[in-house]
């Protein structure tokens, strides 16, 4: 009798100890970043496809106080202003654009103490206006993928990003032609954490 009544407590105090978890604060965070980059690919008319890829960032925790903290859903509408630049000096850059919103899962963890690392993926729905041979414009999808770190600034909710991310464009064979068009970049980023308190929180292991 004994035995159950202990082990009834013991349900009960993990039932307590969620239904706790479930009231604290779940981070969010709103922010916007540069992403400059550092390879372009070369078209096949002979044009560098440079995207300068402009980004707003939001994101959920949902399950911080749990086993899974460290994951987070994010939405990140993008725009890049893109310079189709030939590979000869001599002729002239033109101009195009791609657009969308980007879907996806982030993974954090702590490195240092003031310091912390997170790597992300994502896809989503995308326009590019550029017309090449190697990609049909107009709808495409854009594939991200990449690594960085966050910098919280002392006394107050905001975080500096530096990452590095690759993206791939295309349409997933919808049209022709479906050669996809790819980029490395290297951004940074400002990002706002509304209901956190200053300093780190990061997640620990």
């Amino acid at each position: 009798m004994k035995l159950r009544a202990l082990a009834l407590l013991i349900i009960m105090s993990f039932g307590i100890q969620e239904l706790e978890a479930q009231r604290k604060v779940k981070p969010v965070w709103i922010g916007a970043g540069y992403s400059y980059p550092v390879y372009a690919e070369v078209l096949p008319e002979n044009v560098e496809y440079r995207a300068n890829l402009l980004r707003l960032y939001g994101s959920y925790a949902p399950f911080y106080h749990s086993f899974w903290r460290r994951l987070s859903f994010y939405a990140e509408p993008q725009l890049a202003m893109v310079s189709l630049s030939p590979t000869d000096p001599e002729l002239q850059t033109t101009s195009a654009f791609d657009a969308g919103l980007n879907l996806g899962v982030r993974f954090d963890w702590l490195t240092l103490d003031k310091l912390w690392g997170y790597a992300f993926i994502g896809a989503g729905p995308h326009y590019m206006s550029a017309e090449t041979s190697l990609q049909a414009d107009g709808f495409i999808f854009s594939d991200n993928i990449g690594v960085g770190f966050f910098i919280p600034l002392p006394e107050s909710k905001l975080d500096v990003g530096i990452e590095g991310r690759f993206r791939h464009m295309s349409n997933a064979g919808l049209q022709t032609p479906n050669g996809g068009v790819d980029n490395f970049f290297v951004g940074i980023g400002l990002f706002y954490k509304p209901n956190w308190d200053s300093g780190c929180h990061c997640p620990k292991w």
